[in-house]
């Protein structure tokens, strides 16, 4: 997909290749990539949360699930800091669901953005688990769990331990079940976050996952 965020910056970049006497195609995928690295920057050098909801809000719809999972990120960053908060929560609110209505737009979201964008929910203080992407994204997790490694594991549950969220038995069965695969490259402090979740949840893992 290319866009046209990019497309002034991509002309003249190739444009100007012609001073030294070589004169460069017009290459799509280039520009693509071109855009989606700037994409990148903007959201990464956002200086406050109004800044990043300005950006979000006029270029949500060139997003990829990256730049989605970085925005929320970036997000949570920013409201964790006094100086760089301001907006309300409900500003904030406004933010996160123009992210959620971007995801909904893609197929399918692979595993690394989920779990991130759980983390950044509860990074975001949404401790009573009910938010409608904190639901949307934990249905994922039966289908990426697969591709989860022992952080990105941890941070799932330890991000649903945190929101208060009860996830479904299909959800924590296929996250036990991917925990067991790699147990032994789990770092303990990783090992730790994720016993002290279930333990928040209340949650009985099966006895070989105890053994």
């Amino acid at each position: 997909q290319q866009c046209q965020l990019a497309t002034y910056f991509v002309v003249n970049k190739l444009s100007m290749s012609g001073l030294s006497g070589h004169t460069r195609r017009y290459n799509p995928r280039r520009s693509a990539e071109e855009c989606a690295r700037m994409l990148t920057s903007r959201i990464v050098n956002a200086q406050s949360d109004g800044a990043l909801a300005d950006f979000v809000e006029q270029h949500v719809g060139k997003f990829d699930e990256i730049h989605v999972s970085t925005a929320a990120n970036k997000l949570a960053k920013l409201t964790a800091r006094r100086h760089t908060i301001t907006l309300s929560k409900s500003q904030r609110d406004s933010v996160l669901l123009l992210l959620e209505e971007r995801l909904h737009d893609f197929e399918s979201i692979s595993a690394r953005p989920v779990a991130n964008l759980l983390w950044s929910c509860a990074k975001l203080g949404y401790d009573d688990g009910n938010h409608s992407m904190v639901h949307y994204l934990s249905d994922q997790v039966p289908r990426v769990v697969d591709d989860f490694n022992p952080q990105t594991l941890a941070n799932t549950v330890w991000a649903w331990a945190t929101m208060r969220h009860q996830p479904s038995a299909d959800a924590l069965a296929a996250l036990e079940r991917r925990m067991l695969a790699c147990v032994d490259d789990f770092k303990p402090q990783a090992l730790a976050n994720t016993v002290w979740a279930w333990a928040t949840m209340r949650h009985e893992p099966s006895a070989r996952a105890l053994a």
